[in-house]
């Protein structure tokens, strides 16, 4: 999902256009995969699809509940642009957001994962 761009207020639009977003990310992510081994730079634009993936279903996921707000998956710095992924996969694991089972239940092990993931995609 593009942190760039406005996003719907409007719940089912904003969980359409992330969905539509995530499936275009992890296309991106398998197209280049295949070209990992002969172009190995290739990786960043793996991670990129990844991240944005991620991205776009933890927007979808926050956005699922009647009582879901626009402000739980905006950027508190910028209101009307997506929070990044750091914000949006706490937000994801905190009760405040999401209730169990929707809410992510991460170990420490993960969340470095997804941490090395988005660093590599910013390299």
């Amino acid at each position: 999902m593009d942190t760039d761009r406005q996003f719907s207020h409007d719940p089912e639009t904003r969980i359409g256009d992330a969905l539509e977003a995530a499936l275009e990310a992890l296309r991106l992510a398998g197209r280049e995969l295949a070209g990992v081994q002969a172009q190995p730079e290739r990786w960043r634009w793996v991670a990129l699809g990844l991240v944005s993936a991620l991205q776009a279903s933890l927007v979808a996921a926050l956005s699922g509940y009647a009582s879901a707000h626009h402000d739980d998956v905006a950027n508190p710095s910028q209101p009307g642009r997506v929070a990044p992924v750091a914000l949006l996969l706490r937000r994801a694991r905190s009760p405040e957001h999401l209730n169990a089972p929707e809410r992510l239940d991460l170990t420490g092990a993960q969340v470095r994962h997804l941490e090395q993931l988005v660093a590599m995609r910013n390299e």
